[in-house]
């Protein structure tokens, strides 16, 4: 059903080499996932710190719009997320059946049950109750397991996780690659979201301000810090940084720096083209990738501080008419804000390493080709001079910021707020403002809150820490039971559902899923 033949080959692993070789796999098929609209835009863009107009007539769960020929994104979302399963039970499968492993093997064994871990959570929280498949043969007939046996599966791989991952940061195969901190602090992650909808196991809140806080109090010895200037983690001036506790990075020099090339999140490089009646225009769509694109009332809504500038920008270059055959255009271009289809002012995410350094001033700038009909030729001059990217920036999956609110949040929920709590949601407030972390600021949130207040307060920083991220809002609406308020969070929209469905192509192949 879900994997295909060529996904489930297996090859022994029996030296250290070939492990590394089976990982990169692993990895790989993670950033596949991660490094395109897949894992950026299903299903982050249809909560309320996107804006849905680039995809005005595509919502999920709503319209399945096509990826490629013949795959709806549905489709193709629910196939990599199975094949990244599929490549760390490649790894989990060989090392399970033997009677003993080698000491140097267990790391690698244990960031595979890691990934395979992230990968059903991940499943579980777009496609609800889905099938678990922890080998590596082709079954038509496997049934969906229940939300509870999804999550003691997801759990029990991180456990396996904690016992096989070397210590810390510094024991680690790379510096960039999982270690038993990680495993930890994506496990509190876990029983916060297990506390909330649909499993709603108020117990898991406990757990999580636990584990989260094995995590906190071992932080310096996991390697673990928040860094210090927010802007450092998008600005590409720290992309290999304490914060990090499950990412993928990236070079530009061609070589594996963890597990690909370029940071593909941000295609900067717009069609420049003209319509047969020499209107010209360009498409957005290839300029800024809709998951870039901000709602415009969660920006207006968003306190302005220092990590908002770090976090968004609106500048966006308005390009006049272009006459056919003329290289030097012959009146300036103005930098302004550019108006979008529904006439607002796109704002756009700056946090993913990308920026204009335009401003209002006029320029001149040589269009290099001459602009004519047919297919529009890629003009990058203009864009290479005022809009920039960082290639190699690093994505963030979870972030040792995402354990302090944790904490903060489970410790609120399971009844147990205390100064502890105060202090993790202070020092991400105090960063935001650029204020030295450790020390009492005016920015402090005051003590006195009842827990629900305190709470809608950690939900309300994770909204704007996490915005746009990977691990961010629509999660914790999904947890949170708050879907159905996103039509009057967004200003507008359908409403949606909390879970996609299972592709119909699965369907057919095997009715049990229905």
């Amino acid at each position: 059903m879900v994997m295909h033949d060529q996904e489930t080959q297996i090859a022994n692993i029996n030296s250290i080499k070939e492990l590394n070789t089976a990982l990169i796999g692993v990895y790989s098929a993670l950033s596949e996932y991660m490094n395109n609209d897949l894992g950026q835009v299903i299903p982050q863009e249809f909560a309320d710190d996107f804006s849905l107009v680039p995809y005005i007539n595509h919502y999920y769960h709503t319209h399945a719009y096509k990826y490629g020929a013949d795959l709806t994104v549905e489709n193709k979302c629910w196939e990599e997320l199975y094949k990244i399963a599929a490549c760390a039970n490649n790894i989990i499968c060989q090392f399970e059946k033997r009677k003993s492993i080698k000491r140097e093997f267990r790391a690698g064994w244990g960031e595979a049950y890691l990934i395979r871990a992230y990968a059903y959570f991940r499943l579980v929280r777009i496609f609800g109750e889905v099938p678990i498949i922890k080998d590596l043969d082709v079954n038509y007939t496997v049934s969906k397991s229940t939300f509870r046996d999804i999550y003691a599966f997801i759990e029990s791989d991180l456990i396996h996780a904690i016992s096989l991952l070397p210590d810390n940061r510094g024991t680690a195969r790379y510096i960039s690659v999982p270690h038993r901190g990680s495993a930890k602090a994506i496990l509190a992650e876990v029983y916060l979201t297990m506390g909330g909808y649909p499993l709603n196991d108020l117990s898991k809140y406990a757990q999580a301000a636990e584990m989260a806080k094995e995590v906190m109090d071992s932080a310096s010895f996991f390697g673990f810090n928040l860094v210090p200037d927010y802007a450092d983690l998008w600005n590409g001036k720290q992309k290999i940084n304490n914060e990090t506790i499950l990412g993928l990075y990236y070079t530009t020099l061609g070589k594996y720096d963890n597990w690909g090339f370029d940071n593909e999140l941000n295609n900067i490089t717009p069609y420049i083209g003209m319509y047969a009646d020499h209107t010209p225009y360009i498409d957005w769509s290839e300029y800024v990738s809709p998951y870039l694109l901000a709602n415009i009332k969660f920006y207006n809504n968003y306190p302005g501080s220092y990590r908002r500038d770090a976090t968004f920008q609106s500048i966006l270059p308005n390009l006049p008419y272009n006459p056919p055959n003329l290289t030097v255009h012959p009146y300036p271009t103005i930098f302004k804000n550019y108006r979008i289809a529904d006439n607002s002012i796109p704002i756009f995410y700056k946090k993913f390493g990308y920026y204009c350094s335009a401003d209002t001033s006029t320029v001149l700038y040589n269009l290099g080709n001459p602009v004519t009909t047919g297919t529009p030729p890629y003009d990058t001059t203009i864009f290479n001079i005022y809009f920039h990217r960082i290639l190699d920036q690093p994505i963030y999956i979870f972030r040792y910021a995402h354990t302090l609110l944790t904490y903060a949040e489970a410790k609120a929920r399971s009844g147990q707020l205390d100064a502890s709590a105060y202090g993790a949601i202070n020092m991400i407030r105090r960063r935001a403002n650029k204020v030295e972390e450790n020390s009492a600021s005016i920015y402090d949130l005051n003590p006195g809150l009842t827990a629900d207040q305190f709470a809608d307060s950690i939900v309300r920083e994770r909204e704007l820490e996490l915005c746009g991220e990977l691990e961010g809002r629509w999660f914790d609406l999904v947890r949170l039971n708050m879907v159905s308020q996103l039509p009057a969070l967004r200003g507008g929209g359908p409403s949606t559902n909390s879970f996609a469905n299972i592709p119909a192509n699965e369907l057919i192949l095997n009715p049990n899923l229905k």
